[in-house]
């Protein structure tokens, strides 16, 4: 069961459906190629440019095989749907606006 902070998280998430929108967040597994898009699983999530991260899980993919590290921070553009498991919302085919990597993250990946 998920915990209020998670629950209204992904309450103030899901006012985006639909709607276009910029994410900023980590990377939190190793994406993977998947028929000419990288598939992304990310938290510490920021929309919009906002300051305070949530605690809300997306998932994304972005076309090609992208050079994204887990512990990356990207910043990806695109239009949020439901989402399924874990993730509140999906954004599908996302644009990539940046990649940053963390210079603290896993050396071994």
């Amino acid at each position: 069961m998920r915990g209020s902070a998670y629950l209204h998280d992904d309450k103030n998430t899901l006012q985006y459906l639909g709607q276009n929108i910029t994410v900023t967040a980590k990377i939190e597994q190793e994406p993977k190629t998947k028929e000419k898009y990288t598939h992304l699983k990310m938290s510490n999530v920021s929309i919009n440019y906002s300051t305070s991260a949530l605690k809300s899980q997306v998932y994304a993919t972005v076309s090609g095989d992208l050079d994204i590290k887990s512990g990356d921070t990207v910043t990806i553009s695109g239009i949020p749907t439901e989402g399924f498991g874990d993730y509140v919302v999906s954004v599908w085919r996302a644009n990539l606006v940046e990649i940053s990597r963390n210079s603290r993250a896993d050396p071994f990946t």
